[in-house]
C-alpha cells in the first residue's frame, strides 16, 4: 500500500486475572438465565455473520460490519455482563468489562498520541473495539472521521 508508516496501538495488559471465558463461566453457575440470554445473542450475530460472509462479497460485509447500529449491537452484552456475580457476590462481569474498557481507552490514547493535526489515518481493528473508539474520537472534537463504508467500493 506503499505507505510510510504503519502503527501498532493494542494494548493487553498480560497481568489481567480474569479472562472473559471465566467470567461467562460464572454466569452460567450463578446466573444461568442471563448465561442463556448472552449465549443466544452471541450465537445470533455469530450466525449473521456467517451467513453474510457465505452469501456477500467481502466489501458487502465490510459496508455491513461498520454500520453504526452493527457497531453497537456487541455493546448491550458487555453491559450485561457487568452484572455477573460469582457465589460470594463478587462482580466479575464488571470487573471484566472495566478491564476491557481500560484496554478500549489505552488503544485511543495510543492512537490521539500518534496522530499528526492535517494528518490522514486509516484504522483497522476489532469489531467490538471500534464502537468506543469511533464515541471517543467523536468527543474529542479533535477529529474529523469518515467511515471506511465511504471508501469500499
Amino acid at each position: 500500500m506503499k505507505l510510510g508508516r504503519v502503527h501498532a496501538i493494542d494494548f493487553k495488559n498480560e497481568s489481567d486475572s480474569l479472562t472473559i471465558g471465566e467470567a461467562v463461566d460464572c454466569a452460567r453457575t450463578t446466573m444461568p438465565e442471563l448465561h442463556e440470554w448472552m449465549m443466544k445473542m452471541g450465537q445470533h450475530r455469530n450466525q449473521v455473520l456467517q451467513d453474510r460472509v457465505t452469501h456477500q462479497s467481502m466489501c458487502e460485509v465490510l459496508r455491513w460490519m461498520n454500520q453504526p447500529e452493527e457497531l453497537a449491537g456487541v455493546l448491550p452484552l458487555y453491559l450485561a455482563m457487568t452484572q455477573i456475580r460469582d457465589a460470594e457476590g463478587r462482580r466479575v462481569g464488571l470487573e471484566w468489562v472495566a478491564t476491557w474498557q481500560a484496554r478500549n481507552l489505552t488503544i485511543y490514547a495510543n492512537l490521539r498520541e500518534r496522530m499528526k493535526l492535517g494528518a490522514r489515518w486509516l484504522v483497522i481493528y476489532g469489531a467490538d473495539h471500534v464502537a468506543p473508539l469511533i464515541q471517543w474520537l467523536l468527543d474529542s472534537r479533535e477529529v474529523d472521521l469518515a467511515s471506511v463504508s465511504d471508501f469500499l467500493l
